[in-house]
């Protein structure tokens, strides 16, 4: 996560398997509505980064994220991956992550039960906002990303779960 380090970054987790609309899916629609207000919002329009992480490494491939990258185009209005990537990490990477990000799941055959989990992590790397449901709405996510860029220290009101973040290793993109 370190290469996204001078921008507010916005992350949370799906899989594109996911057969629930109001969880993955739903949380999905939600981004590309934010990346369609920041695109329309000068302000933070090249500063706020999005990042999808799957849970599913074994099925999420690049190109089935880019796949379903592509299904949020519309919503998006327009191309999506110069400030929005998909990602998974190796399945012995993903539970540092998940634990890190205050998120449980847990795989039953093509079905993985999980909670929510979004984060918005201020330019300077640390937790600016943690949301443990899908209750956000988009106009939230964009009001907490630009306020991360006026915050002294990057720590908003998450600052008890706040710190630096390092690079989880080895995680794929889609783009």
């Amino acid at each position: 996560l370190s290469s996204f380090r001078g921008s507010p970054l916005l992350v949370t987790f799906i899989y594109t398997r996911c057969p629930y609309p109001q969880y993955c899916p739903l949380v999905s629609k939600g981004f590309a509505q934010v990346y369609a207000a920041t695109r329309a919002n000068a302000a933070p329009k090249t500063k706020v980064h999005l990042l999808s992480i799957s849970f599913d490494s074994s099925y999420d491939t690049p190109a089935v994220l880019h796949k379903y990258a592509e299904m949020f185009r519309k919503t998006a209005e327009g191309p999506i991956f110069d400030r929005w990537d998909f990602a998974t990490a190796p399945a012995n990477k993903m539970k540092d992550i998940a634990d890190f990000f205050g998120l449980y799941y847990t795989g039953e055959g093509a079905q993985i039960v999980h909670s929510m989990s979004t984060t918005v992590i201020s330019p300077e790397g640390t937790v600016y906002k943690w949301y443990d449901d899908s209750d956000w709405k988009p106009a939230e996510l964009v009001a907490d990303a630009t306020a991360s860029l006026h915050s002294p220290d990057g720590a908003g009101d998450s600052a008890a779960r706040a710190q630096v973040i390092t690079s989880p290793q080895a995680a794929t993109r889609a783009n």
